[in-house]
């Protein structure tokens, strides 16, 4: 985590300096520096607040959701499980300073300056947008789980549905992350809904297959081209919390 850390520093410098510089030109071209503060990041980076929960059940049957737990047990790493929700520490995949796949603790939401937090973005426009461009390009990761969650509103209320592909064994969540406060956070990426599911919400995690998980946390690949893989064969059913 600490090479995580540094390299995000370094990075977050260099691009600080450069935006810096050019918005100073680009103000006094305009005549208008000293007017106003700007700002580093879009004021509305188009985010739909849906996939606020997630799923991770505690000893597991599932191999690939043990094999994480048991890696950040085995680090004394502590993560949430149950129904995670926005705020809490979930188990991450992450590439590690040897650029290979690795379970990381991470806080689940970007805090904009006026305290909002960004806990989803959509996939389609992330990469334009200034908040998390440099994510989707140099700090991509996946969110192991093995549902997630949504309501469907109805007259006389919602729903809460259980969300996961067909005969799933375990899914992973299409994300991205940066550094807040000297800490890793995440969020994770939407798109539009698959047929099976459009009646529930009209957007939907990216589910990435578990082939694709090297490919997409690997910044030499487009995250693009590794997004049209993403998996919209899903099942649902009701969930009643007890």
């Amino acid at each position: 985590m600490q090479f995580l850390y540094n390299q995000e520093k370094s990075q977050l410098l260099s691009k600080f300096l450069l935006t810096l510089i050019l918005h100073c030109a680009m103000m006094v071209v305009l005549g208008r520096l000293g007017d106003r503060p700007f700002l580093l990041y879009d004021t509305d980076p188009e985010v739909v607040f849906m996939c606020g929960r997630f799923y991770v059940p505690e000893g597991s049957e599932i191999a690939m959701l043990r094999k994480v737990m048991e890696n950040l047990e085995s680090r004394n790493v502590t993560v949430k499980t149950g129904e995670v929700s926005p705020r809490d520490v979930a188990a991450v995949i992450a590439s590690n300073q040897e650029l290979k796949p690795q379970p990381f603790g991470m806080l689940w939401g970007y805090y904009l300056p006026n305290g909002k937090l960004l806990f989803n973005a959509r996939s389609e426009t992330a990469a334009q947008k200034a908040i998390f461009a440099d994510g989707m390009e140099h700090r991509r990761c996946a969110i192991p789980a093995a549902h997630y969650f949504e309501w469907q509103k109805t007259e006389t209320g919602e729903t809460k549905y259980a969300i996961a592909p067909r005969e799933s064994h375990g899914m992973l969540l299409a994300g991205i992350y940066r550094f807040e406060n000297n800490r890793p956070v995440f969020t994770i990426l939407t798109r539009s809904p698959s047929e099976d599911i459009a009646m529930i919400h009209d957007r939907m995690p990216v589910i990435l297959p578990q082939e694709a998980l090297a490919d997409w946390l690997n910044p030499r690949y487009r995250s693009d081209e590794i997004l049209c893989s993403a998996m919209v064969d899903l099942e649902y059913m009701p969930h009643r919390d007890y």
